[in-house]
Parts: C-alpha cells; sequence; structure tokens
C-alpha cells in the first residue's frame, strides 16, 4: 500500500462503498465495503505478503481483490474463450472473472480510479489517500499531478488486442 506518511486516526478508517468508472463498457461499477470475511480470505490467499500487491500496485493481483468486491460481476464471467496467440496458432483457455475486468481497465486514469476506489472499501478516505499520494510523489522527485483532475477523463485510448475470440456458454 502506499506508505502511510502519517498516523491514521480512527476517524481516517471508515470502509465505504465506492466506485469506478469504465469507459470500456461505459459503466459505473459499485465496490461494497470490506468486511471481516474478506479479511480472512486476503490473508489466506496472499498470507503476511498482501502489503506487497498494494506497493507498488500490482494490478493484475488487486483486480482479484476488486472483482470480490465488486457489487455485479455479471459483465465479467468466466468463459472459455479460443484466440490466436502471437505466433499465429490457434489456442483455447479459460479467461477468469478478474481477468475480463483487467481486459476493461483502459490507461493510468482508470488504475488509479480503481485504486482509490478500493482503498475507499479498505477505509482509506480520499483526502488521506490525496495526502499519501502527494508525499509518495514529492519522494520520487517527479512532477505532481492534479488530483482533482485524475478520474475527469482517461488520458489514453487504449485499444484491445486484435486476437479474434469466439465465446463458449459457461455453466
Amino acid at each position: 500500500m502506499l506508505r502511510v506518511m502519517r498516523e491514521l486516526s480512527i476517524d481516517d478508517i471508515l470502509p465505504e462503498r465506492a466506485s469506478f468508472f469504465l469507459k470500456d463498457k461505459k459503466k459505473e461499477y459499485f465496490l461494497r465495503p470490506i468486511n471481516l470475511t474478506d479479511n480472512v480470505w486476503l490473508k489466506n490467499k496472499w498470507g503476511d505478503k498482501v502489503d506487497k500487491i498494494f506497493d507498488p500496485p500490482d494490478m493484475p493481483e488487486l483486480s482479484k481483490i476488486v472483482y470480490r468486491l465488486l457489487e455485479d460481476k455479471s459483465d465479467f464471467r468466466a468463459e472459455d474463450i479460443e484466440y490466436i496467440d502471437d505466433e499465429g496458432e490457434t489456442q483455447e483457455k479459460r479467461i477468469t472473472g478478474p481477468e475480463k475486468l483487467c481486459e476493461s481497465i483502459q490507461g493510468v486514469t482508470e488504475q488509479i480510479n480503481i485504486f482509490r476506489a478500493l482503498m475507499s472499501t479498505i477505509g482509506i478516505s480520499q483526502p488521506v489517500f490525496n495526502e499519501m499520494l502527494e508525499e509518495e510523489l514529492s519522494k520520487t522527485d517527479k512532477k505532481k499531478i492534479n488530483l482533482s483532475r485524475v478520474g475527469a477523463k482517461s488520458l489514453t485510448r487504449s485499444r484491445r488486442s486484435t486476437a479474434t475470440r469466439s465465446s463458449r456458454s459457461v455453466k
């Protein structure tokens, strides 16, 4: 997780419902607040290494948590697909819900917005998140970004892979 630069008070830790928008799906998605069962799941899945997926953010791993907290998973159902690999060979594989979610995330802005939403579900409020991000950015001597503008629009327009996919029904 972004390193906490100051002591958090109990008032700073308020798990809440959060949302993010995916341009690819033209839809807003909602995450429920994290609960005790989710904390146990995190501990069982990643053990003491759970912090390593937050700092730096590992989006494929974080997408598993985001997927678990999604209120509506219907756009990201697992399915068997057929695709053409980088060598021109037809392949088949099963794509999971979290993998489908990752395919729909376009650009850094959406990644930041999803990370922010996840932090809100954990209980890190927006002001605390902004403070942590600003402090982290200033330590890396990188150009600071205007946090109020992040999330307004995606910075880039990315395209999906040109690989062809055909769906098979999944039961």
